[in-house]
C-alpha cells in the first residue's frame, strides 16, 4: 500500500520507522539493491533524511522534529525505510521453533506462514549460520567476514521486528569459511554431504536451544533441497536429535519446510528428497505474497529483490494457477 502524508499522521504515529540495512552504516552503501534508487530517486537531502531516522523514535516523534513528512513518505513508498509497530508482548498456547541454516532462510522458504501466523503464536527463528562472507549483491564486501556478518545480524535483527518473531543466532562459521580435516575448501564438496564434524556443530547448537529454552508445540526443518552443505548439515542433525527420546520427552509436531529457491529452481532434486522421507504428508497453507516479499526484501544483502520476486511467485502460485493463490507447502511428518 502506498502511504500519502494523511496516512502517515493519522495511522501510523506510534510506529518505529526503521532505515533498510542499505543506510544502516555508510560503509554498507555499496549494497545496492537497485542502483538507480540511490543514485537517482534520493537526492542529497533524502540520503540525509534517511540517515536522520533511529529506530527509538516514533513517526510523530520524528515528525515533531520538524522532518517533512512528505520526504518521509517517499522514502516509505520507495522501500528506504519501512515501518514497524513497537514490540508488544503476547500470551500464546502455541510455541514454534524455526530452523533456519541461514539468516534468511526461514524468511524465502516459510516466511508467508510466519507472517500469518506470529501474532497469535510465539515464533522463535533459530539461525544456525553467523560467521560468513557471502554477499550476493555486493562484490566489494564479498569476503569481509566482519562486516558481512555484522550486516547479514543486522538483517535478521530487523526481520525479526518486521515479522514479530524472535531470532537466536547459533554464531557457526558459514560452510563457505570451512577447512575439514583433509584441506578441502567448501567449494570442493558444498554440494555434497556434510562431514562429522559440521554435522555434530549444527546438532549440538539446536539439542542446547531446546535443553534450554524446552520443547515447543510445532518445529520446522529444512528438507535439505539442493543439497547445500549448511541445509544438509541442519536437516541431518535435526533427524539425528528427534530420534532421541531424552530430548524429545514431548512430542511436538514436525514438519519439513522446501528450501527455497532451490526448489524452484531444483524440481527434480525436490521430488528425489521427498522419495527419501518416510512417512510425511503435504500441507497447503495460503499466504500473503505481498507480505511475505516485505519481510524478505529486509535482506538486501544477499539478492536482488527484483531478481527473487519472479522466481518466488511463478513457485508459490503453480498449485492454484485459475485463482492465483499464493500457498506454502509444507511436510507433516506422521
Amino acid at each position: 500500500m502506498q502511504v500519502d502524508t494523511n496516512t502517515i499522521k493519522s495511522f501510523y504515529g506510534s510506529y518505529q520507522p526503521y532505515v533498510l540495512p542499505i543506510f544502516s552504516k555508510t560503509d554498507w552503501e555499496c549494497l545496492h539493491w537497485n542502483p538507480d534508487l540511490a543514485n537517482s530517486l534520493l537526492d542529497n537531502d533524502l540520503l540525509k533524511t534517511a540517515r536522520f531516522i533511529i529506530d527509538n523514535a516514533t513517526v510523530d516523534e520524528l515528525l515533531a522534529t520538524g522532518l517533512d513528512p512528505k520526504d518521509l513518505c517517499f522514502l516509505i513508498n520507495n522501500d528506504v525505510v519501512v515501518l514497524t509497530q513497537k514490540p508488544h508482548y503476547k500470551k500464546s498456547e502455541q510455541s514454534w521453533l524455526v530452523l533456519s541454516p541461514h539468516s534468511d532462510d526461514a524468511a524465502l522458504s516459510i516466511g508467508g506462514l510466519i507472517s500469518r501466523f506470529s501474532h497469535e503464536s510465539d515464533i522463535t527463528v533459530l539461525t544456525l549460520i553467523g560467521p560468513s562472507r557471502c554477499a550476493g549483491t555486493c562484490d566489494p564486501l564479498y569476503g569481509n567476514t566482519k562486516i558481512v556478518t555484522e550486516i547479514r545480524k543486522e538483517e535478521d535483527k530487523l526481520y525479526g521486528m518486521i515479522a514479530g518473531v524472535s531470532i537466536n543466532t547459533a554464531d557457526i562459521e558459514d560452510v563457505e569459511l570451512y577447512v575439514d580435516d583433509a584441506g578441502k575448501r567448501w567449494a570442493d564438496h558444498i554440494m555434497d554431504r556434510p562431514d562429522q564434524h559440521r554435522i555434530n556443530l549444527f546438532q549440538c547448537a539446536i539439542e542446547k536451544y531446546l535443553t534450554e529454552n524446552g520443547m515447543p508445540d510445532k518445529i520446522f526443518s529444512p528438507l535439505a533441497v539442493g543439497a547445500h552443505g549448511d541445509h544438509a548439515a541442519t536437516h541431518i542433525a535435526f533427524d539425528n536429535i528427534r530420534t532421541k527420546s531424552s530430548i524429545f520427552s514431548s512430542k511436538p509436531q514436525i514438519f519439513y519446510y522446501e528450501d527455497l529457491p532451490y526448489s524452484a529452481f531444483e524440481p527434480m532434486c525436490l521430488q528425489r528428497r521427498l522419495s527419501e522421507i518416510k512417512s510425511i504428508s503435504p500441507v497447503n497453507v495460503e499466504i500473503n505474497f505481498a507480505e511475505k516479499m516485505h519481510g524478505i526484501s529486509i535482506y538486501r544483502s544477499q539478492y536482488l529483490l527484483s531478481e527473487i520476486d519472479p522466481v518466488l511467485r511463478d513457485y508459490q502460485h503453480k498449485n492454484d494457477r485459475l485463482n492465483r493463490v499464493a500457498i506454502e507447502r509444507l511436510w507433516k511428518v506422521s
